[in-house]
């Protein structure tokens, strides 16, 4: 373990991704507490426990950075099918007596005493760890049509079990981060065009069809309140959409009335209160509508610029990334930030209908901390593998007929 430590190429240990992950968690712990000032619970402010709990998340995301930058991550994707095998069946107990719903009617968690976590948080990245060991078996073979099929295969079952809880916009990631693999693994264009070229087109005339006030899934589907939701969206219900648009109208006022500097700076929240105090799940869900209150325009775009170089150092690491592996791991934690970050700003704006899903790094949830920082961790390791050494070492790109081998590395 020392020797491998050693071998290490720690002047390329990315400093910036860190810092700007950091600064990222403080901005949210902070932003978190004022989402909760004027939220009581017996009484109780809930903007002190949200912050605490923040900081816990993190102190605990830094011993799982620090573990997950010391094990060679290529160690760690020796077990992969068990993780991904394990994540999916947590994901399924979620519909057993062990499920959890915050009083949302959708069982999303799992409780056992006073534990209470979200697997499909950690499924979300330990598929993209699975993608890695799948796609490195494959690698030989990542032309022909049968692996095409077995990775769409193994893409299935845990978007099926994400979205039967449930939770569209979870099972979405999934699919997401599975077209972003596709096209850099090395697949040809034309098998994945032929793919995404007939369902597209058939999804569109099937979803265009059923949203139909004379269709005879219309009423058929109308019990159904994520099918509620989009069609209120879409305003083709407008007797109805005030009322399941709610949290998303107040969430766009909340951001408007920030205007370009925000009100951190001007008002007290205890003294003036806020337009996101009527809105739900503010600490998670809505962190946006905060943001772009108390920190206006200007504070949006800083944000988002820390994004922006989040996701550039995903890339700068794939590319620079010493063996295959690395290059798909790497990719598919970037192309899971960047649609989190997305659809969580959209549904918040909304240009999406409402959908749950946290903004990493930001968002209040153990869960949704912890993952972000196992990837982290694993983008870490990535930067640091060592070069090619005289005993053989890793290969340096997709292709190369020699494989990894652990023991090698001096």
């Amino acid at each position: 373990m020392k020797k491998k430590i050693l071998s290490y190429d720690w002047k390329n240990l990315d400093f910036i991704l860190l810092i700007i992950v950091f600064i990222i968690c403080f901005i949210g712990a902070y932003t978190v507490k004022l989402a909760g000032t004027n939220m009581y619970i017996n009484g109780n402010s809930m903007g002190d426990y949200y912050m605490r709990s923040q900081f816990k998340g993190i102190i605990m995301g830094v011993v799982v950075i620090i573990a997950l930058t010391l094990i060679d991550y290529h160690f760690i994707c020796q077990f992969a099918p068990y993780y991904y095998i394990l994540c999916i069946i947590l994901t399924i107990l979620t519909k057993s007596p062990l499920g959890y719903d915050y009083n949302t009617d959708a069982k999303r968690w799992l409780k056992f005493g006073s534990i209470v976590f979200q697997p499909t948080e950690l499924l979300k990245i330990v598929f993209i760890i699975f993608m890695g060991w799948l796609l490195v078996r494959y690698e030989r073979k990542i032309t022909q049509l049968s692996t095409f099929w077995i990775i769409v295969g193994c893409m299935t079952i845990p978007f099926i079990a994400v979205l039967s809880q449930p939770d569209l916009s979870s099972s979405l990631v999934i699919i997401f981060t599975t077209m972003v693999l596709l096209f850099i693994s090395g697949i040809p264009y034309k098998t994945i065009g032929i793919f995404w070229g007939i369902p597209i087109p058939i999804i569109s005339a099937v979803f265009w069809y059923i949203t139909k006030e004379d269709s005879i899934f219309y009423k058929k589907l109308w019990d159904v309140y994520q099918f509620r939701r989009v069609i209120a969206w879409l305003n083709k219900i407008p007797e109805y959409a005030d009322n399941l648009n709610y949290q998303s109208n107040l969430s766009v006022s909340a951001i408007a009335s920030g205007e370009l500097s925000g009100k951190f700076l001007n008002e007290t929240v205890e003294n003036t209160g806020r337009v996101y105090d009527n809105v739900s799940v503010r600490e998670s869900d809505f962190i946006w509508s905060v943001i772009g209150e108390e920190f206006g325009f200007i504070g949006c775009i800083i944000i988002l610029i820390l994004y922006a170089i989040v996701i550039l150092r995903c890339i700068r690491i794939a590319q620079n990334a010493r063996d295959f592996q690395g290059k798909v791991i790497a990719m598919g934690i970037g192309a899971m930030f960047m649609f989190q970050m997305f659809t969580n700003i959209a549904v918040a704006t909304f240009l999406f209908p409402n959908t749950g899903l946290p903004l990493p790094f930001l968002s209040s949830g153990l869960s949704s901390m912890l993952s972000a920082m196992i990837s982290v961790g694993l983008l870490i390791n990535i930067s640091i593998q060592p070069s090619k050494t005289s005993k053989g070492g890793l290969r340096l790109k997709a292709g190369n007929l020699e494989e990894y081998d652990p023991e090698k590395i001096v």
